[in-house]
Parts: C-alpha cells; sequence; structure tokens
C-alpha cells in the first residue's frame, strides 16, 4: 500500500472552511496511515475466509493473487462534515503463469463528523476506512468469484 501525495505524514489531516489544508502537528496517527490501511486490510481479507492465506510484501510466497493499493485521500472535510478516505486497487492473477488484471478500481467512502475536535475527526476517519475495508473485500470477492 503506498501512501498518495501528501498522505506520507502521520498528523490528522482536515480540509477547513476556507479550503486550506491543514495537518494537526499534536495529533497523529500511531503509525502512518497508509500502513495502517495495509495492516488492516490483510488482516480484514486473512478473517474473510476468500483466501487460504494472506501474506505481508517480502514474502518467499509465491502469491496466486497480488493486490496493489494506494491511499489517496484521507481527510476530514469540514465543509461537508464527512471523513473522507479514497483507496485505488489493482488485484492481480497469477495461477496461469502470466499475469492477469482481474480488478482495477477506486473506491471513496464517507462518515459524518460529529464535531470538530480531534478525536471526532478521527473517529470519522475511521469509519470512512472502515467502510472501504467493505467495499474492497465485496471487490475482490466478485473480482475472484
Amino acid at each position: 500500500m503506498r501512501a498518495g501525495p501528501g498522505l506520507e505524514a502521520r498528523g490528522l489531516q482536515s480540509l477547513q472552511r476556507d479550503g486550506s489544508l491543514h495537518v494537526d502537528f499534536y495529533e497523529q496517527w500511531a503509525v502512518p496511515p497508509a500502513q495502517a490501511v495495509e495492516d488492516d486490510l490483510r488482516q480484514w481479507l486473512a478473517d474473510s475466509g476468500l483466501f487460504s492465506a494472506v501474506v505481508a510484501p517480502g514474502s518467499r510466497v509465491n502469491a496466486d493473487f497480488v493486490l496493489e493499493g494506494e491511499l489517496d485521500v484521507f481527510v476530514a472535510d469540514l465543509n461537508t462534515e464527512v471523513g473522507r478516505a479514497a483507496l485505488a486497487l489493482v488485484l492481480l492473477d497469477q495461477r496461469q503463469g502470466a499475469t492477469k488484471v482481474l480488478l482495477q478500481r477506486t473506491e471513496t467512502a464517507e462518515a459524518k463528523l460529529t464535531g470538530t475536535e480531534p478525536p471526532a475527526i478521527a473517529e470519522a476517519m475511521k469509519g470512512a476506512i472502515a467502510e472501504l475495508l467493505r467495499r474492497a473485500e465485496a471487490d475482490i470477492a466478485a473480482a475472484i468469484g
């Protein structure tokens, strides 16, 4: 999972009412968002039962499927009062010796903000990511089904 432009930082990001982007220096995610999304997606897919194993990048296991992605949006929009996330995914099938693209899609999700304080912003952003994970699982299940 790659981080889209500006998403390498761990600071909580919000699109202000004047259109500027605020990256909070004091309110930060425990790990960079793209790393967290990758870890969560890997765990989500492992728990889904769709695959016999879900391995991390760098594994020596020969994989039937390869999933690549980029976290393109991860921000709280104070104008529309939502946490927003977008994830671009590419699923490759390597079972027949040649690589075939099974899925190429960008999913977006939103979750309503309940306030403008950092905890409320973080909750909305986590809600948007959870919805993205649900959609990614459904997309992948349909693609391999």
